[in-house]
């Protein structure tokens, strides 16, 4: 709506009139201004008492050409896309069968869905997954993406899967012994017990055995074949072909191990103290020395101990401990929460989490937001995360949740409030 301006106006406010004939020809002009000297002035026939732009926005029209008549039946017939009204009319049932409105009954909707209502509403991760259909419905127990964009999935000990058009179709491998871990290490190279390759795991070459892989800085390895107690660790400085022994001080089943941005590896055990027990090293494994965090978790680690790009660490604990995040290189932790978690994966500034109470959480703003969402589901191997492509559970064997077993994404959805007789609008 707009205001009309005239172009003669005198300085007092009278404004020109014109004076014609009965055969309209212009005889004069005058000029007008009320002089009642009224008791009271009333409200003002004008844009900002009609529809003022505040108004006009509100009610999703232009405020530039939303007249009043555009304004009554905006509030009383339509309302903005991702706006919610309450009706219990029986017919309001025809919106809904015309895909104007859908009822807040708490689902989650995928954007490519809903376009309109995508643009306008805030994104909610981790509530919606969707199940990668060329993968199908073989177990997936760990998942990486190589530098040249394959992805490559450990189905169990000894068969594997990749794809190079981003999980459309996928080729089969094997290994011919038992392999628990693959990992990416430096040069793009694959590792997992037994064998390292080079040519993105098309063939694969034997390497002295590993029972699990710690961490890596960018000229070392770090890992471990003990299966109980131990005052050593492996370490490898040809990318993992040849490993030798290395003193960290104490006698502990070495289980977990996280690379700091500023090159600090740190250790963790197996149920033990993290609190007491870790050690970290500031000149590629050659010295050690207890962390001594200030954390109060006395349980085992999750076994995605990671570090995330901005060069904050991350750890879930079991139990009721919950997840820790810390940006000192590890010294002081603080926890994000108090569930339990088995694996942890970071998507943007989306922290992800399987906790051991069969769900998927997610929390917003790198772990220091609540937890958006959380998904029931059981048996999930693990989680895996890229920026470029998304976040994804492993899931080997299905009882509740998700459904089959394979490989899960997880989709930027809108979530429904769940509220009785409330109804979103999602198109005009």
């Amino acid at each position: 709506m707009k205001d009309r301006v005239p172009t003669r106006v005198l300085p007092n406010g009278a404004i020109r009139f014109g004076e014609y004939d009965e055969n309209g020809n212009l005889l004069g002009y005058k000029y007008i201004r009320r002089e009642d000297d009224p008791t009271e002035p009333g409200t003002p026939n004008n844009k900002a008492t009609m529809m003022p732009d505040a108004l006009a926005t509100t009610l999703g029209l232009n405020p530039t050409t939303a007249t009043v008549a555009d304004g009554i039946g905006a509030a009383f017939n339509e309302i903005p896309i991702g706006d919610v009204r309450a009706s219990m009319r029986d017919d309001f049932a025809s919106k809904i069968m015309a895909g104007k409105y859908l009822p807040c009954d708490g689902r989650a909707l995928t954007a490519s869905s809903y376009p309109s209502l995508s643009s306008v509403a805030i994104p909610s991760q981790g509530r919606l997954w969707v199940q990668n259909v060329g993968y199908g419905a073989t177990a997936a127990t760990k998942m990486l993406i190589t530098d040249t964009g394959r992805w490559f999935v450990r189905v169990n000990d000894t068969a594997y899967r990749y794809s190079d058009d981003q999980g459309t179709t996928w080729t089969n491998g094997t290994w011919t012994k038992s392999e628990y871990f693959l990992v990416k290490v430096n040069n793009n190279r694959l590792l997992t017990n037994n064998f390292y390759s080079d040519d993105n795991g098309a063939t694969w070459s034997a390497h002295d055995y590993l029972r699990l892989f710690f961490t890596m800085t960018p000229t070392a390895l770090f890992a471990s074949n003990q299966s109980s107690a131990s005052s050593s660790i492996k370490k490898s400085v040809d990318n993992g072909k040849t490993w030798i022994d290395i003193a960290v001080g104490v006698s502990q089943y070495w289980y977990y191990g996280v690379t700091a941005k500023t090159g600090r590896v740190i250790i963790a055990p197996s149920n033990a103290a993290f609190s007491t027990t870790a050690r970290y090293s500031d000149d590629n494994g050659v010295t050690w020395n207890i962390l001594n965090p200030t954390m109060s978790a006395t349980s085992m680690l999750s076994s995605n101990f990671f570090s995330a790009s901005s060069g904050t660490l991350f750890v879930g604990t079991s139990s009721d401990t919950g997840v820790w995040r810390s940006d000192d290189n590890g010294s002081t932790w603080t926890k994000v929460n108090t569930l339990s978690a088995q694996s942890l994966a970071l998507y943007g500034s989306d922290l992800f989490f399987l906790s051991n109470t069969a769900s998927v959480g997610c929390i917003q703003n790198y772990g220091t937001g609540t937890i958006i969402n959380s998904v029931s589901v059981d048996n999930i191997s693990g989680l895996f995360a890229d920026d470029s492509v998304g976040a994804f559970a492993c899931r080997a064997s299905t009882s509740t949740g998700l459904g089959s077993i394979g490989l899960w994404k997880s989709t930027y959805s809108i979530a429904l409030p769940t509220i009785s007789n409330f109804y979103v609008k999602v198109a005009n």
